[in-house]
């Protein structure tokens, strides 16, 4: 596993021990919940910036879909492309998670800063990612 990798499942291991109180979902279900906050987005597309397999994607969106935190669509031009975004049950839920991530990913990089300069600076990235 890449040193970014092993970074984020730091921090997804520590997000989840952060929302297991108040929350009953998962770190990256949690992420891609606040990733959703910017806009609606493909399977796909939620798994390459989440770095995440899109099996997992899958996995997660279906169960975000029975809590009615998202919603999805197919595009009328190409029913083939199907786009999930977030309800408003969905983006209260990803407000309120979204500045413990960040919280969070604050303080891997702290610990991390020392160890891999480089994987530290892409997880720097992703905590900007997540500001918005």
């Amino acid at each position: 596993m890449g040193a970014f990798r092993c970074l984020l499942a730091d921090a997804d291991e520590r997000f989840a021990r952060h929302i297991k109180i108040s929350e009953a979902m998962t770190g990256p279900e949690a992420r891609l919940l606040i990733a959703l906050l910017s806009g609606e987005r493909t399977g796909s597309c939620l798994a390459k910036e989440l770095a995440i397999d899109q099996a997992s994607v899958s996995r997660m969106l279906n169960g975000l879909l029975d809590t009615s935190l998202v919603e999805r669509s197919r595009t009328p031009r190409d029913r083939r492309v199907v786009f999930t975004r977030l309800t408003d049950k969905g983006k209260w839920h990803a407000l309120r998670l979204r500045s413990t991530w960040r919280d969070t990913l604050d303080m891997v990089v702290q610990d991390a800063r020392r160890h891999d300069p480089t994987a530290t600076t892409r997880l720097a990235a992703l905590i900007s990612h997540a500001a918005h």
